[in-house]
């Protein structure tokens, strides 16, 4: 249990440097660069309920593996089309069995259906098989198909060697922290989907450009 703690204090360590440490408006540089290199399938996004985007989600471990990662969640309006400003989200995790080393990925999930969100929204969201948010094909599976069936699908970049790479088990939830400090007040996810909230961001206006572009 000890090493479980000290494992993730580092990982946390790191990433919650990463997200803090530099003004928020970095992250959406961060996180057009990643979408840049996905290359999800239009026909994926283009059915897109909501996409989540986490740059730098970091793991590590020896026998027991934990990670951790800040990123950031749009939906899409369900009459308009048009994508909402983002939440905050974050990524914690950790598991058993023979894991060894460290690693960072970038990370995209591609949520096809309202139900995956409403579990974000309430911090009820676990990913993988075994959790309330079924993960589908990772990117590399997927190939040139069009019918596209999966409640969610992600697509990573990986940075590092890592042996027992898996999403299985891990929270995904808001970043309220992050949230009152973007838009400088508390938030709540709801209203930040509603376009309840203003921010004259040119680097988010960038990053939604490229989504919407990409979503068509």
């Amino acid at each position: 249990m000890k090493l479980l703690k000290s494992l993730f204090l580092i990982i946390f360590g790191l990433t919650s440097g990463f997200i803090y440490a530099n003004p928020l408006d970095t992250m959406f540089d961060k996180t057009r660069l990643v979408l840049e290199e996905s290359n999800i399938p239009p026909a994926l996004l283009q059915q897109a309920e909501a996409v989540v985007v986490v740059p730098n989600l970091m793991k590590g471990g020896l026998v027991i593996a934990v990670q951790s990662g800040y990123g950031i969640l749009l939906m899409r309006d369900e009459k308009t089309g048009e994508w909402s400003h983002p939440s905050f989200v974050k990524i914690t995790g950790g598991s058993l069995g023979l894991q060894l080393g460290v690693q960072s990925s970038d990370l995209v999930l591609v949520v096809r259906n309202r139900r995956g969100i409403e579990g974000i929204m309430d911090g009820t969201a676990t990913l993988g098989a075994t959790g309330s948010l079924a993960l589908g094909p990772v990117g590399g599976e997927i190939g040139a198909a069009t019918d596209f069936s999966a409640e969610i699908y992600s697509y990573s970049l990986s940075k590092g060697v890592f042996l027992g790479i898996s999403l299985d088990g891990s929270a995904l939830s808001i970043d309220e922290v992050s949230n009152t400090n973007f838009y400088g007040r508390a938030v709540s996810p709801e209203d930040i989907f509603a376009g309840k909230v203003i921010t004259q961001s040119e680097s988010l206006k960038k990053f939604k450009e490229l989504l919407t572009e990409r979503s068509k």
